[in-house]
């Protein structure tokens, strides 16, 4: 089991790509935050994706290295 901090807010979804060496998260929020596995295997942010307009709610990784398929509410 790993244990990882992300802040302090709510998580309400999670997706890791197909290697586990990127997760997409998003805070309660429109935003999805991109974080990528370091060389010490923790998560720094690698980027936020904020074009949505309502809250993201479900986070599907699918098999292909780059592909995220956020649903919103």
């Amino acid at each position: 089991m790993e244990i990882h901090n992300c802040g302090i807010e709510p998580i309400t979804c999670h997706a890791f790509n197909h290697d586990q060496s990127q997760l997409a998260l998003s805070p309660n929020s429109h935003e999805v935050h991109i974080y990528k596995r370091t060389e010490d295997m923790k998560f720094a942010n690698k980027e936020v994706l904020s074009q949505h307009d309502l809250r993201v709610t479900t986070l599907t990784g699918l098999p292909a290295p780059t592909v995220l398929s956020p649903a919103q509410q």
